[in-house]
């Protein structure tokens, strides 16, 4: 489990999936403007598939996904009033290696009225 504004360091093998997920309650909710989840490659080429609908997200079921190529960093961003939702769900993420692939993962909680600093901080994902 990653623990809030720390970073995951992890791995996936190449043709292969890690996954996690993310819950936002209603009640953390209030003042945030869009939540965005980040992978930064170390080695190798992973891609970040995000949904709030599929358990399992895979390259086929999917909400969202990056899948910028080699040491680019690949981000997923859900903003407030996007489709309508709210931002209070869960998130179910997956990362597939194109190829093997070590990585950092974590997500950024944008809030609005607070400064800088404050406005961008790491939520706790759950690896299952």
């Amino acid at each position: 489990m990653l623990q809030e504004r720390t970073l995951r360091l992890d791995s996936v093998e190449l043709g292969k999936y890690k996954y996690y997920k993310f819950t936002l309650l209603e009640e953390e909710s209030t003042g945030i403007s869009n939540i965005t989840f980040e992978i930064n490659p170390h080695h190798g080429d992973g891609d970040l598939i995000v949904s709030r609908n599929e358990t399992f997200p895979n390259r086929d079921l999917f909400e969202k996904k990056s899948s910028r190529v080699g040491s680019l960093v690949d981000h997923v961003t859900y903003s407030l009033g996007e489709d309508n939702s709210t931002l209070a769900t869960t998130y179910y993420i997956a990362i597939y290696g194109y190829t093997y692939c070590t990585f950092s993962i974590h997500v950024i909680v944008n809030r609005t009225g607070h400064d800088e600093l404050e406005a961008a901080y790491s939520q706790s994902l759950l690896l299952y």
